[in-house]
């Protein structure tokens, strides 16, 4: 009658017992995490808003909605390590993926841009820190500071920046998720303009691109 009786009540409540099993079983995080990708991905090649938005912010949308309705654990241990192990994951693969010939014949016209955006980054942090500093860290403590610098690497070298620098520095993981937040929201704005002021310029490595996949054919 007890196992009955907590039975039904396990399948009167399949949304916090989904939480819970998401908080405490890795392999359930991941799969959650994996679709969300998978379906951001799909989305992103093929829907018009998903082309606008791109696959990456498909993919953050829908993970903001799985935290919102509870299918995300918040801010935990598991979460900590799913994000560790995708950047474990991510960081070889892209290198995988990578056209090191093609990557030293435009990096050349590519390195100013870079370097004023670098610059621009890091004048702009110093400013927001000075600027706002007293409100950091009234609400991060002593992480005021770290996530302030994880912020930086990530407006400079990517997500993957984001988490490593986060990693090394030892950031909580509250103020680790309030940061994560802050930044997608900012992303979700961000990335479709970006996309959406692009839309009638050519890609100027459009060409380069397809004789590559030619001689790849051909080399195969």
């Amino acid at each position: 009658r007890t196992a009955g009786t907590a039975t039904t009540a396990r399948c009167g409540t399949p949304h916090a017992s989904l939480l819970s099993d998401a908080a405490s079983d890795q392999w359930l995080l991941y799969t959650v995490l994996t679709t969300a990708a998978a379906t951001g991905y799909r989305l992103g090649v093929s829907t018009k808003l998903g082309r606008l938005a791109t696959g990456p912010i498909c993919a953050m949308g829908l993970t903001f909605v799985a935290a919102g309705t509870g299918a995300l654990p918040p801010a935990s241990a598991p979460v900590s390590a799913a994000q560790g192990l995708a950047v474990r994951l991510a960081t070889p693969l892209l290198l995988f993926g990578a056209n090191l010939r093609a990557i030293a014949s435009r990096a050349g016209r590519l390195m100013p841009a870079f370097a004023l955006g670098c610059l621009g980054t890091v004048l702009g942090t110093l400013a927001g820190w000075a600027a706002l500093r007293g409100p950091l860290a009234s609400a991060f403590g002593a992480d005021a500071l770290k996530v302030v610098a994880a912020l930086a690497a990530k407006n400079i070298g990517g997500g993957l920046n984001f988490v490593a620098v986060a990693g090394a520095l030892g950031l909580s993981p509250a103020p680790l998720a309030a940061a994560l937040a802050a930044d997608n929201v900012m992303a979700l704005v961000y990335f479709p303009l970006c996309s959406y002021l692009g839309r009638d310029q050519p890609d100027p490595y459009a060409g380069e691109a397809g004789a590559e996949a030619e001689a790849a054919a051909a080399a195969a």
